[in-house]
Parts: structure tokens; C-alpha cells; sequence
């Protein structure tokens, strides 16, 4: 992300989990393994589905014939993604209060140096 010291970013994450209530909880872990480690991870990038959080796998998103040209940089993000704040009251708000504003950015409206000097 431009600008940021250290280059971090918020990344959506795709959960696999096993419910309490499972009836063989134990047989149900066998395959979240599999879809969390390195081997799906490799699949899923070289489908273009998911970034994979595996650093390794995540090297298998690479250009191909199809759209995006320059896939490899979401592989390259994904190092430096950081974790949501958990106050969910204060990440609420400041998603309220800033992102119809960035809004105005993302479309070309307003420059971010208007747009958050105006929210400050």
C-alpha cells in the first residue's frame, strides 16, 4: 500500500472450521487440513481463485493468457497483510465515518488529501 511505513494492509480471509456439533469432528479435520496447507494452497493459486496464505504456494500465481497481467502482486500483498482490529464498536465507526468519503477518491471525486483533511 503506498504511503504506509510499513506497507500494511486489511485482507479478507476465507475460514474453514469444523463445528462443535459435528457428529466425527475428527474425520472432519482430515480434509480443513488438506484445504489449509500448502498442496490446496498451490491449487488454489494456480486456478487464480485464492491468494493462498502460504507464501510458497502463493508463488504459483503467475501471469497467464487471462486477465489480471499482473497477478503475482496479490501473492506479494498478501505478505503484508495485517490483522482487523477486534474493537469491533471503533472499526464500525471509522468504517462509517471514512469509507463514503474514500468513496469520493476511489471514484476521481476528490483528492485523499481533500477528502481525509475534511474528515479530520
Amino acid at each position: 500500500m503506498p504511503a504506509k511505513v510499513a506497507q500494511q494492509q486489511e485482507g479478507s480471509l476465507i475460514l474453514f472450521c469444523v463445528p462443535k456439533d459435528a457428529a466425527n469432528p475428527e474425520a472432519a479435520w482430515e480434509p480443513l487440513k488438506f484445504l489449509g496447507g500448502p498442496e490446496a494452497g498451490e491449487i488454489f493459486a494456480e486456478a487464480g481463485y485464492f491468494v493462498p496464505v502460504w507464501e510458497e504456494a502463493g508463488a504459483a500465481l503467475q501471469p497467464g493468457e487471462l486477465p489480471p497481467a499482473h497477478i503475482g502482486l496479490f501473492a506479494e500483498a498478501a505478505r503484508h497483510n495485517t490483522v482487523v482490529s477486534t474493537n469491533a464498536v471503533g472499526q464500525g465507526l471509522a468504517r462509517q465515518i471514512y469509507r463514503p468519503q474514500l468513496d469520493l477518491v476511489w471514484n476521481c471525486e476528490k483528492t485523499a488529501e481533500e477528502v481525509l483533511t475534511s474528515v479530520r
